[in-house]
């Protein structure tokens, strides 16, 4: 390289920075000029809000972007920007790299087409339709549900608070398959950390064995950086990737093979004011577990089976340090003649996370 480095270079490196930036993990202080960890300020916030008068320095409002105010330390400038809205930024970010090291931003066109930096300001409309059929879904982290004991627990595992932190999802997420939505599931019934070792070889090859119709290359896109760790050939993968997962340790958690022989996804609001008839609480899509699995048991005693049940397969993979920090649950159909399948996923990519976070406020109550 260049030195200096060309300007294409340069701007491009800044939008990579930003969109794998780990703004759910992080608070940027603009004071000091570097980002600092959440979980220093997890405990922190809670203490301020229970006692504003003895904490005589009130601290931020932590949300999906935390930007501290060079000036009042205390304020969140980034405070009104929702999940959506960072999801947004940080996807633009994503465009704007691949814009930047393209021909089109380097060269002016031939044809009269706009180029250079005036294209980085043209509306674009179209741009992340070919990532929808990867079929993930995100559960970003989110400190504010959380309750105090789980906060002081990652406050404690310091820059470790991710590894924590996904395994509560992970038993939220097998608790809404299995409890409120009675699917069936096979491979990984416990998410605890030692079962995520041993039987991830054993488990990788059944669950390949099981979908027949999907060719090898396919699952190993869906499930990418599983390969090294279920006993594929380390010299394919590049030298700096080989070590970045030997730097994290553990590999990702072995699949899960779920089954759905029911449309529990089709009518739930019509069956859920029915019940609420009859008495009892509830909101909006997974403000309530125990009425999700009574609207659940509710469809199945009504609706006939489907003709050929959902088989899919969900991987899951925690993400964060440089990305933003969330658990991204990967599914893969074993076969979707029908279309059903389709129709279930996006009923999840609403309902799973609300309802995983439901489940993990209610460990309020619990504790």
């Amino acid at each position: 390289m260049s030195c200096p480095p060309p300007a294409a270079s340069l701007l491009a490196g800044f939008f990579s920075f930003y969109a794998k930036f780990d703004f759910a993990g992080s608070v940027v202080s603009l004071r000091e000029g570097r980002p600092l960890p959440v979980v220093d300020f997890l405990g922190k916030s809670r203490e301020d809000d229970e006692n504003p008068s003895k904490s005589g320095r009130q601290h931020p409002k932590l949300g999906s972007m935390t930007l501290l105010d060079p000036f009042e330390l205390s304020h969140n400038v980034a405070g009104n920007l929702n999940e959506r809205s960072h999801l947004n930024f940080q996807r633009e970010c994503q465009e704007a790299e691949k814009y930047c090291r393209s021909l089109q931003y380097q060269h002016k066109s031939a044809k009269g087409k706009s180029w250079g930096l005036v294209r980085l300001f043209t509306p674009n409309g179209d741009v992340s339709h070919a990532k929808a059929e990867q079929l993930s879904i995100s559960i970003p982290f989110k400190s504010t549900p959380l309750p105090e004991a789980t906060r002081s627990e990652l406050h404690t595992a310091g820059d470790d608070f991710r590894r924590p932190w996904f395994q509560k999802v992970l038993s939220a997420v097998e608790q809404v398959f299995k409890s409120v939505l009675q699917c069936q599931l096979t491979g990984s019934s416990d998410a605890g950390e030692e079962s995520a070792e041993d039987p991830a070889t054993s488990t990788n090859s059944s669950m390949n064995d099981s979908f027949d119709g999907v060719p090898p290359q396919e699952a190993v896109v869906v499930g990418a950086k599983r390969s090294l760790s279920s006993g594929s050939d380390t010299s394919a993968s590049p030298q700096g990737k080989r070590a970045r997962l030997m730097k994290r340790g553990k590999p990702d958690p072995p699949p899960w093979v779920c089954t759905q022989e029911y449309a529990v996804w089709a009518g739930r609001r019509k069956v859920k004011r029915e019940l609420l008839k009859g008495g009892g609480e509830g909101g909006g899509e997974g403000s309530c577990a125990e009425l999700e699995s009574r609207v659940t048991a509710r469809i199945r005693e009504k609706e006939a089976q489907l003709k050929e049940p959902l088989e899919f397969r969900v991987q899951p993979q925690m993400v964060g340090g440089t990305e933003s920090t969330k658990a991204v649950l990967r599914l893969q159909p074993g076969g979707d003649k029908t279309g059903a399948f389709h129709d279930f996923y996006h009923f999840l990519e609403v309902f799973l996370p609300k309802m995983v976070d439901t489940l993990l406020e209610k460990e309020k109550t619990s504790n």
